[in-house]
């Protein structure tokens, strides 16, 4: 069976949107932890799962990918790339105007 959501559990900060408001109730907290320290969220209900992008859309840290068919790895790549843009932004507070740059 094709998996339907992603979660990076290296970047999830346990703060539990995704378990808190999926409405079939796919998503748990694992009783591991990651590099940040906290118990990470991990799809489990697979079956259940109607790729509604819930929670996708109420994950902060954007660990969370949906996917709904064709062309998904793409969407994916996107994301991450959009994710390491604006984790460099973010690090970059001494020079915010270079930050927002385009080449």
């Amino acid at each position: 069976m094709m998996l339907k959501v992603s979660i990076d559990k290296e970047k999830c900060k346990g703060c539990q949107y995704c378990v808190l408001y999926c409405p079939h109730k796919c998503i748990e907290m694992s009783k591991e932890l990651n590099k940040h320290g906290v118990n990470y969220a991990v799809f489990v209900k697979k079956q259940a799962c109607t790729q509604c992008g819930i929670c996708q859309m109420v994950c902060p840290d954007t660990c969370v990918v949906v996917y709904k068919g064709i062309g998904d790895e793409v969407y994916k790549r996107v994301g991450d790339t959009i994710s390491e843009w604006f984790e460099g932004s973010k690090h970059d507070k001494d020079n915010d105007e270079k930050a927002y740059e385009w080449e």
